[in-house]
């Protein structure tokens, strides 16, 4: 081989470890920008989830501050007359206030069920032999959703018929 063959095979070697060198680096780079944009599209995801939930933190503050205001109208109208005209005034009242708490997602807990600890609060336990336990006996404030999420869990009264059983089994020993 001539010293020109084997210079240009050199050049050409050199030529060659530099283009894949080149192309290392590109696709180092195309890796880069690809795991950026993901790494962007996740923040962007995570910045309007928390856009969200500080929204809906603030809506849930801002309905716990009115619910005091509807627990004091259920009072009013349950120790009022129903043929009294302010009854209706202040039923009417309480229905617009209902209103615009479904429109913007809030509802009722169903109280009238058994006994639930994620929607209801036992506040007091009685017995009653003629009821199951485990049963809501009374509701003494309503419990509240938004959506899914309970805002405000009822304050019940449940039944617990264990107490009765055990003053039978010391009464027959």
């Amino acid at each position: 081989m001539t010293e020109k063959k084997k210079k240009n095979i050199s050049r050409s070697k050199k030529k060659n470890n530099k283009l894949e060198e080149l192309e290392k680096e590109r696709d180092d780079y195309k890796i880069l920008a690809q795991r950026t944009q993901a790494d962007l599209i996740n923040s962007r995801k995570r910045m309007l989830k928390d856009i969200e939930d500080a929204k809906n933190r603030n809506i849930k503050k801002n309905i716990l501050e009115f619910l005091p205001l509807l627990d004091d109208l259920e009072l009013a109208l349950s120790s009022m007359e129903d043929d009294n005209g302010w009854t209706e005034g202040i039923r009417a009242i309480q229905s617009k206030f209902v209103n615009i708490l479904e429109n913007i997602g809030v509802s009722v807990i169903d109280d009238l069920k058994d006994f639930d600890p994620r929607l209801h609060d036992a506040v007091l336990i009685s017995s009653d032999e003629n009821r199951d336990s485990g049963e809501i006996s009374k509701v003494f404030s309503s419990g509240y959703k938004l959506k899914d999420e309970v805002i405000r869990p009822a304050k019940v009264e449940i039944i617990n018929n264990e107490s009765l059983k055990n003053d039978e089994i010391q009464k027959n020993k």
